[in-house]
């Protein structure tokens, strides 16, 4: 009796410790794959915007035909696009600056609002088209 307690407990043992060979093989499988999961989740992803340089002129009168001074009467310039949910904004009396903008089409126009807060009716629109371009092809050698 107890030889048959000492073989059901050491294959129960062996059943629940080991899970033998396979059983190994099988979580480490399953473990390398998580790690590449993990890896190509984890990888860097390509840049999907770019940067390019934008110029406008200030406006120097009121709609009224009084004068306006860039420098003292102008608080910003709102430049809005149609593919960027919030405006890129430069405080005055600048007249350039750099939009990051995603690959393709966007169109943009620009916002002048004084130092009262007042907006300017919206500028000329300007269609931007930023291209990521294709790879220089290789140099072939042919047979070596």
């Amino acid at each position: 009796m107890i030889g048959r307690i000492r073989a059901s407990l050491s294959n129960g043992w062996r059943h629940a410790r080991g899970w033998g060979r396979s059983a190994w093989q099988r979580t480490r499988a399953w473990f390398l794959g998580v790690l590449v999961a993990l890896g190509v989740v984890a990888a860097p992803a390509l840049s999907q915007t770019d940067q390019v340089q934008v110029g406008w002129s200030n406006p120097t009168t009121y709609t009224d035909g009084s004068a306006l001074d860039p420098a003292s009467d102008l608080q910003e310039i709102r430049v809005i696009c149609d593919t960027v949910s919030d405006p890129f904004v430069f405080a005055s009396p600048v007249e350039t600056g750099e939009l990051d903008l995603p690959f393709g089409e966007s169109v943009c126009y620009a916002i002048a609002v004084d130092i009262y807060g007042s907006e300017s009716l919206p500028s000329n629109m300007v269609t931007i088209t930023l291209d990521r371009g294709q790879p220089s092809p290789p140099v072939f050698f042919g047979p070596s």
